[in-house]
């Protein structure tokens, strides 16, 4: 930090830095005498601690602020209240975002109360402060409603921010132990965790609604494979509990449960009214309670025209503060052009709905996940670019807060439903070693982020406990990706001597042999494969490459490498790979110019040619093998590209 504080040009900051690097000197020559200090460990986390908070300091100093946020701030530090409610909250929360102190200020209202815990979470996180870390633990105990579960969710992201400083600041962690004592707190820092881990659900969902309104158009798949696509090792273990399975890309019916979950299926209607000037002009509009008597929307609740407005609200009974904020500006915007008389029976079965399906304020669970929401809607789109804490709140598993309070039974059911949403990384570190079925899941979340030196021996040692045939499977698969195809080909032949017919040890067995190149051992595996299984492309297009591979004048396999390629590339989904091996096929046995031609299928694709000469690069051996000269294969290459630009070959 040296040459940063001297950046600075502030003598305070180099000061403190040289009192720390002197302290830490003394620390360090007085160990190295062979003295043993007993309060050594309490120094050194110490000395640390200061280091941090200098660091944040030097940092503050060096920062430089978006213009846009320097606009705000400088326009938030003139703000003055009046006889408004609205305009007093915003005060309170301009002055708490601003030039917040430790110190606990009497609120009166729940309004005020949650205003207050958003501007001093923000102010935490630009800023590192313990002072005030241990006031928002307190908030968190002390109050209640709708406010405590801002403060709960607050919390658990501000100390999310700051998890690795927290070991060296003992009086927070002292505090976070004490907690385990709450049970209520607790079990609400714990549902806040969820939640978090949920928000990676709205992306997924928000997808898979915009794609409703785009047409599949089919086309030539372009696979990267440099041979065949063959099954992925791609399952979870059937023994394992069914709530990890998540239907969402594949069923339609599940998104309504998803949502409830955590999915959020409301900020895909509106975010994109998230760039209105009532947001874009006020960091305070993000966090306010919402209230139709907010005179910042501009709508009389009480006229005819917005019976429609009340009835969306209605509709929309669980949107966040921040969406009926901006159905507000919505409704704003398109007032003028709608009429009530116009759309009786839409506005009266929304108002029906909603109130069957009324918001109960009451529910802490539903106040936690409405505030979640209102966090993410603020985090990825406000514009003054403050530091976005959603992005990495999937990690919150891993952090001090919840290891503290998670019970270790419960560990291993955050770590379920991590697999279940994907999030791989945090589910490796949610499982240990205490059953070989956490061990198997732990392996798995390795496998699945392509770390198979990791996972292999956590599959070992599972494999000791309970020896069954999905570990040994991914144990297998694991080795082969290590490019260890011996011993994978060994358990594959072990779990095919119980079960001689199971296709995806066939097939993984298939792709080992592929793997080592012994093209003439895996033939006899797709003829065994395509017997059983007679309708599966990938098997078929595996069978075709070892003919092709194992073809010569002696036998028949170029007769069979051409049928099985020619229901490939006439089949419904053609890969980039289907066209090329066809190509090499049609080029050994004499059809120079229909080889051409088939070539042309390919670099007439977006960035074809690419694929084409990447993938005629890696062939070139084996063409050779198979009779193909360089100057030949040079010849076709240029041909094929030269007239699929326009050109003739001549030139």
């Amino acid at each position: 930090m040296k040459p940063l504080a001297i950046r600075t040009s502030d003598f305070r900051l180099t000061d403190r830095l040289s009192s720390l690097m002197q302290n830490y000197r003394y620390l360090t020559e007085y160990f190295a005498s062979g003295s043993d200090d007993p309060e050594r460990h309490e120094v050194l986390d110490r000395l640390i601690a200061e280091t941090f908070l200098l660091y944040d300091d030097i940092s503050a100093a060096l920062s430089t602020p978006s213009a846009l946020l320097l606009q705000m701030q400088s326009k938030a530090a003139d703000y003055v209240a009046d006889d408004d409610k609205y305009r007093q909250l915003k005060s309170l929360f301009y002055r708490t975002w601003l030039q917040a102190d430790d110190k606990q200020p009497d609120l009166l209202t729940p309004e005020e109360r949650s205003m207050y815990v958003s501007a001093l979470s923000l102010n935490i996180l630009s800023r590192f402060s313990e002072s005030k870390i241990l006031l928002m633990l307190d908030l968190a105990q002390q109050y209640d409603g709708e406010e405590r579960q801002r403060a709960v969710v607050s919390l658990v992201l501000v100390l999310h921010r700051y998890n690795s400083r927290l070991p060296f600041f003992p009086n927070i962690v002292e505090r976070i132990r004490t907690m385990q004592a709450d049970s209520r707190l607790r079990d609400d820092i714990l549902h806040v965790c969820r939640l978090l881990l949920e928000t990676s659900l709205t992306p997924l969902l928000n997808k898979e609604m915009e794609s409703l309104s785009k047409d599949i158009i089919p086309q030539i798949s372009k696979s990267n494979d440099p041979l065949v696509t063959l099954e992925e090792l791609d399952e979870e273990n059937p023994k394992w509990s069914q709530g990890l399975k998540n239907s969402f890309q594949k069923h339609f019916d599940e998104m309504t449960r998803l949502h409830s979950e955590g999915g959020d299926i409301t900020y895909s209607s509106t975010r994109g009214i998230l760039t209105d000037g009532f947001f874009h002009n006020d960091i305070a509009n993000w966090f306010m309670p919402f209230g139709q008597d907010n005179p910042e929307i501009g709508i009389d609740f009480e006229s005819p025209d917005a019976k429609l407005l009340k009835g969306v609200l209605l509709a929309n009974a669980e949107s966040c503060d921040t969406d009926r904020y901006a159905m507000c500006c919505i409704f704003h915007r398109i007032q003028g052009q709608l009429s009530n008389k116009k759309l009786p029976s839409v506005v009266n079965d929304m108002s029906e709905f909603g109130n069957m399906h009324s918001f109960e304020n009451s529910d802490p669970k539903k106040q936690a996940l409405s505030y979640v929401r209102v966090l993410y809607r603020f985090f990825f789109h406000n514009p003054w670019k403050i530091y976005n804490m959603m992005q990495s709140v999937t990690f919150v598993c891993n952090g001090v807060l919840f290891r503290t309070l998670c019970p270790r039974e419960r560990v291993s059911t955050f770590g379920d439903r991590c697999l279940a949403l994907g999030l791989y990384a945090e589910a490796a570190q949610l499982f240990g070693d205490d059953s070989a079925v956490d061990m198997q899941k732990r392996g798995y979340a390795l496998q699945k982020q392509h770390l198979y030196a990791e996972a292999l021996p956590v599959f070992r040692k599972a494999m000791l406990i309970d020896d069954d045939k999905w570990t040994m499977q991914h144990a297998a698969y694991c080795l082969r990706k290590l490019g260890k195809t011996g011993e994978a080909l060994e358990i594959y032949e072990t779990l095919l001597s119980s079960d001689p017919d199971n296709k995806k040890y066939l097939l993984q067995k298939a792709q080992c042999l592929l793997d080592s190149e012994q093209f003439d051992k895996a033939l006899p595996v797709f003829y065994q494969l395509d017997l059983l299984y007679p309708d599966d492309s990938n098997i078929q297009r595996g069978l075709a490459w070892c003919a092709f591979v194992t073809a010569d004048s002696s036998n028949t396999n170029y007769s069979i490498a051409e049928t099985y390629m020619e229901k490939a590339v006439y089949g419904d989904v053609a890969t980039v790979n289907d066209y090329i091996n066809y190509g090499h096929l049609l080029l050994c046995t004499g059809h120079r110019k229909e080889a051409i031609e088939t070539y042309q299928r390919v670099i007439r694709l977006k960035d074809g040619a690419e694929l084409f000469l990447r993938q005629m690069e890696q062939d070139a051996a084996l063409l050779s093998r198979k009779g193909i000269t360089d100057e030949t294969l040079t010849l076709v290459t240029d041909s094929a590209l030269m007239t699929s630009a326009g050109q003739s070959p001549q030139n």
